[in-house]
């Protein structure tokens, strides 16, 4: 009799069920839309209504659409949440199949609505893993001889480090900026000359984005040619004539790995209006996968993956989209949400979203920035604003994978933001960024709090960023209490620290942080203005080092109270144990 009521209680969703059954346990629907139309319905009874999903896989055919239509009310939300113990995970993704073995090794296989012009992807994934699309060379970098005459769109390359290359056609320069990147199509290389001609140009418009603007041998790739196909794991996708070819791993075998391409933009949307938000909705224990962001021929990155879409944008920058876009939106709760496999962001909290709490999320293989919060421009007054956002006990690891200007989390324009008790690891760029000014101008944008969080390992490919990151005028803001260590010496020629307090950085508490093993200053303050008061951090550095790095700002401007600098050759990682573990997802 308990396993009945507990049964017939809730709307069910399973792989295997069916849309025109009536969302029962023995008789689920197919589809979360199916399911959420089925919810809308039932919340006309004021009762609190839940929708359970099955475990496996939900190809989604589209992107499931929440409007204001699917709200709840704060004494009775919509849940939409995992069967206990069971994993639902909505794809984005395609199975690739009816692969055939060449004589060379190679598996190949055609896809008809790429050789149709339907389809392309950027992305594989095999068996749960991102593959490498063929690259040259297969790991590290090349650094250009001597740039062109306009500095940006051709360059000559050092005689012997490029094979000879037939046929150009869809190869992609991976350009490295100092800390953003290009992705730019191809159009010539030629052997005589050692010259690579880009069929757009590289980097924004503003002038620091010039090739040798930093540095005169800047670090690049190639990406995207059959030429490159050397090294197991590698794929190609032929976008004329739909072949697909992958190189397998040592034991891979046709038939006997699961192969995903993505095909969707985004895999969830939870998106209100101005006038009629989207609110009191839960999501617990579902994961997002397989999502797609094509960007044409042209990828031109500013900071935080932001970029222009094209040459004739004038240098307007858009952010990199996101799997779950949450706009306009009140009351939502994510819990225990894993996103992971997508080409663009995770999530992106924006357009005047309020009172949103994301708690055990795990972010990871992202090809932008993991989690972001906030809009990417200026709000000044009293206009309404992303505000009362609470972020814990998360992971925001390995983003960037294909964007290396990416971010574990962006906060941008927004206000009582709580971001505690998290871990973001692994990031080629900063860990976490804060605030998105560049002056002390009074905005909107404060009473912003990072507290108790793991932040290490950071800063692994590019430059001038830092495990923390902080723009703009931001009253009431604490930094406290977090761990921040491995950040390695700047590749480019901008440093990267422990914490860097970029332009206009004003009106902060930074206290009781740990900071160590970092190969430049644990702090540093660039254009940062006054209010700012650096309280009993631990701050680790190298002999070779100084404490606070003053970059154009007034040292007497930093308030400083009990700060505890020590040299890295007298430091014991021992006396910092117990702050680790007191930091982090509880």
């Amino acid at each position: 009799m308990l396993l009945l009521q507990a049964c017939s209680s809730g709307i069910y969703v399973a792989p295997g069920g069916d849309d025109a059954n009536a969302g029962t346990y023995f008789s689920p629907f197919a589809t979360l839309a199916r399911a959420r139309q089925a919810a809308a319905k039932a919340d006309a009874t004021d009762k609190p209504v839940t929708v359970i999903l099955r475990g496996g896989v939900y190809q989604l055919a589209e992107p499931i659409v929440f409007g204001p239509e699917d709200s709840g009310t704060p004494e009775s939300p919509i849940t939409y949440r995992a069967a206990s113990g069971e994993k639902p995970v909505l794809s984005g993704g395609r199975p690739i199949t009816g692969w055939q073995v060449g004589d060379d090794g190679i598996w190949r296989t055609t896809i008809p609505a790429v050789k149709a012009g339907q389809w392309s992807f950027s992305e594989l994934f095999v068996d749960g893993t991102r593959a490498t699309r063929a690259r040259f060379p297969n790991e590290g970098y090349l650094h250009i001889e001597q740039v062109g005459e306009d500095n940006r769109t051709n360059f000559t390359y050092t005689a012997g480090d490029l094979p000879d290359i037939n046929d150009a056609d869809g190869a992609q320069l991976v350009f490295l900026h100092d800390w953003s990147i290009s992705r730019v199509r191809i159009a010539s290389i030629d052997p005589k000359t050692r010259t690579v001609r880009m069929a757009h140009t590289v980097g924004p418009h503003a002038k620091h984005y010039r090739m040798n603007h930093y540095e005169p041998h800047p670090r690049y790739f190639l990406e995207n040619s059959i030429a490159f196909l050397d090294a197991p794991g590698e794929w190609y996708l032929n976008t004329k004539t739909g072949v697909l070819a992958y190189k397998p791993l040592d034991g891979q075998k046709p038939g006997k790995v699961n192969v995903v391409a993505p095909a969707l933009n985004t895999l969830m949307q939870v998106v209100g209006t101005t006038d009629k938000p989207v609110h009191d909705l839960v999501f617990k224990g579902l994961s997002f996968e397989h999502c797609v962001f094509d960007f044409g021929e042209r990828y031109a990155a500013g900071q935080a993956a932001f970029h222009e879409e094209d040459d004739s944008t004038g240098g307007l920058r858009v952010p990199t989209p996101a799997a779950l876009p949450v706009k306009y939106a009140d009351r939502v709760t994510f819990t225990d949400i894993t996103i992971a496999h997508v080409g663009g962001s995770g999530m992106w909290v924006s357009n005047t979203s309020k009172n949103i709490d994301i708690t055990r999320m795990h972010v990871h293989d992202t090809g932008g920035n993991g989690l972001m919060i906030g809009t990417g421009y200026e709000k000044h007054g009293n206009e309404p604003q992303v505000t009362n956002i609470n972020v814990t006990d998360s992971v925001f690891e390995h983003v960037g994978k294909r964007f290396f200007g990416a971010i574990g989390v962006w906060i941008g324009m927004a206000d009582h933001v709580n971001f505690e008790h998290n871990l973001v690891r692994y990031t080629p760029y900063t860990g976490v960024s804060l605030g998105w000014q560049w002056n002390d101008k009074p905005t909107n944008c404060g009473n912003n709090t990072l507290a108790n969080n793991h932040i290490h390992h950071n800063m692994q490919t590019l430059s001038d960023g830092g495990g923390i990151y902080t723009l703009g005028r931001m009253p009431g803001t604490k930094i406290i209490g977090n761990v921040i260590h491995d950040i390695p010496r700047n590749a480019g020629r901008a440093e990267s620290n422990g914490i860097f307090f970029d332009q206009g950085s004003s009106d902060m508490l930074i206290a009781d942080n740990v900071i160590f093993n970092t190969d430049r200053a644990p702090f540093r303050f660039h254009q940062a203005k006054e209010k700012n008061i650096s309280r009993n951090n631990l701050l680790v550095h190298p002999a070779d080092q100084p404490v606070y790095r003053y970059n154009r700002t007034e040292a007497e401007v930093i308030v400083k109270e009990n700060d505890r600098p020590v040299e890295a050759d007298k430091f014991d990682p021992a006396t910092v144990q117990d702050a680790i573990k007191a930091v982090g997802p509880r």
